[in-house]
């Protein structure tokens, strides 16, 4: 085993060094980032700026982690097959850390301005979890479609099933919203 580290220590090295350099640049610019969109949001005095660079702050570190690893295999003398399979990993990870940013982010905004809008709670509750839903088919394709699966009869069947349920509940809608806004 060390005879083997002596003798390849460069295919080593250069991989390791490569992420390392992805992860200090990563941590740059988060930095670089976060101080330009703190010196936006205090000239703009939006009140969800801050709900944004809490969500942001730590998946943004992540997303260079996934890219640093991707780059270190890219570099590596791994056999394509390999690679390509950290590839579509690397790729259902990012897919997944941005759907759960969004869940998060996307519900907080809607707790943060729906009361402003003099929205009751159960609609609130029910925008947030149309939200999430919509937020975890989005991901599901997406992840499908990275594994080289067929996405379009999934989104011609979710079409259907919108249109189908959209003229079912045509006469009862108005009633249900109606309900929900009491």
């Amino acid at each position: 085993m060390v005879e083997w580290l002596i003798d390849n220590w460069l295919l080593i090295t250069v991989p390791v060094l490569a992420f390392l350099a992805i992860y200090i640049v990563g941590l740059w610019v988060r930095r670089v980032v976060s101080n330009a969109f703190e010196r936006w949001a205090s000239r703009v005095r939006w009140q969800g700026s801050q709900l944004v660079m809490t969500a942001v702050h730590r998946p943004f570190l992540f997303w260079f982690l996934i890219l640093g690893v991707f780059i270190a295999f890219q570099v590596s003398v791994a056999t394509p097959e390999v690679k390509g399979m950290i590839t579509k990993a690397l790729g259902i990870l990012f897919a997944l850390s941005l759907g759960w940013l969004v869940i998060n982010l996307g519900g907080q905004l809607l707790e943060t301005y729906l009361p402003k809008l003099k929205v009751q709670w159960p609609t609130i509750t029910l925008a947030k979890n149309v939200t999430s839903a919509v937020t975890v088919v989005v991901c599901a394709l997406i992840i499908l479609d990275i594994w080289g699966m067929p996405t379009s009869p999934l989104l011609v069947l979710i079409a259907v099933g919108i249109v189908a349920a959209a003229l079912a509940l045509r006469n009862a809608a108005p009633n249900l919203f109606a309900g929900l806004h009491l």
